[in-house]
């Protein structure tokens, strides 16, 4: 869920809530080192298509 929000708006952060109480910033980057350490693939296809267009536009 949290890299289909990360490609859909082109952002780097999600903000945490719990109800109406902040709770913290989610980076790109927390996310890719839980997957990493957990060995999870959370790369959904969309996440996926993104990064595959993003990779034609530089070659």
């Amino acid at each position: 869920m949290c890299m289909q929000l990360f490609t859909t708006y082109k952002t780097r952060y999600l903000l945490a809530f719990d109800d109406n109480d902040f709770k913290g910033v989610i980076t790109i980057y927390d996310i890719l080192r839980e997957a990493i350490e957990n060995k999870e693939m959370v790369f959904d296809k969309l996440a996926l298509q993104a990064f595959t267009d993003y990779q034609e536009k530089i070659y």
